[in-house]
C-alpha cells in the first residue's frame, strides 16, 4: 500500500454474517452489487441448539485447546455437567461455548470438571428441556451419555480401555454403560483398533 509497482495477488474471500442478508437487501440496507460478488456459494450453519450432536465433540475440542494453553488437564465432564451442556440453549453458539468452558475450566481444581459456570444474567437462555415435552432430566442426561461415548469410541477408535481412560472411568464401568445405551464398540473399531483392543484383552 502507497508503493508504486503493480503486484498481482490471489485470494479468496470468506464472509460471515450473523442475520439474513438477503432481509437487508430488501430494505435496501446493504448493497446488492456487494452481496451478489461475495454470494458465490452460501452455506447456512444451523444455531448450536439445533444442532446438538456437535456439542460434545466440540466439548472435547475445546477442552484439548485449553488444556494445552493452560498446561492444565482436564479431559471430562461430570454427568451432570454433561446434562446441563446439552440442556442450555447457547444463543452466542460456539463462541458461547468456548467462553463458558474456558471460565470453567480455569475454576476447575479436578481433572473432571463437575460445575458448568453458565452466565447468570437477565439475558441468560435457560435450559431447552422444555422445547422437548415431557423429557425428563434423568433421560436428557442419557441422551448425553450415550452422545459423549459415541464420540469417546470414535475417537479412540472402539478400544474400551482407551475410552476408559480419556472419561476417568474404569473399563467395566464404561461396558455396562455401553450396554445399557445399546451400543456396540465394533462399529468404531478399524482394524488396527481392532487389533489393539484384542492386544489390550491378551488374545
Amino acid at each position: 500500500m502507497g508503493g508504486k509497482q503493480r503486484l498481482s495477488t490471489n485470494v479468496r474471500v470468506i464472509a460471515a454474517a450473523s442475520m439474513r442478508l438477503d432481509k437487508f437487501i430488501a430494505d435496501g440496507s446493504f448493497r446488492t452489487d456487494l452481496y451478489y460478488r461475495i454470494n458465490v456459494v452460501p452455506i447456512f450453519l444451523p444455531p448450536l441448539r439445533e444442532r446438538r450432536e456437535d456439542i460434545l465433540p466440540l466439548v472435547n475440542h475445546i477442552l484439548g485447546q485449553l488444556s494445552a494453553k493452560y498446561n492444565k488437564v482436564i479431559n471430562a465432564l461430570s454427568e451432570t455437567v454433561i446434562a446441563r451442556v446439552m440442556q442450555y440453549d447457547w444463543p452466542g453458539n460456539v463462541r458461547e461455548l468456548e467462553n463458558v468452558l474456558e471460565r470453567s475450566f480455569l475454576f476447575s481444581a479436578a481433572p473432571i470438571m463437575s460445575e458448568l459456570l453458565l452466565p447468570h444474567s437477565n439475558d441468560a437462555a435457560p435450559a431447552s428441556v422444555g422445547q422437548q415435552p415431557g423429557l425428563s432430566f434423568k433421560e436428557v442426561k442419557q441422551q448425553a451419555e450415550a452422545l459423549l461415548l459415541k464420540e469417546a469410541l470414535t475417537r479412540c477408535r472402539g478400544n474400551v480401555c482407551e475410552v476408559a481412560k480419556s472419561l476417568g472411568l474404569t473399563p467395566r464401568a464404561i461396558h455396562q454403560k455401553i450396554s445399557l445405551h445399546s451400543i456396540d464398540p465394533n462399529n468404531y473399531r478399524t482394524q488396527e483398533g481392532f487389533k489393539a483392543a484384542h492386544l489390550d484383552k491378551g488374545e
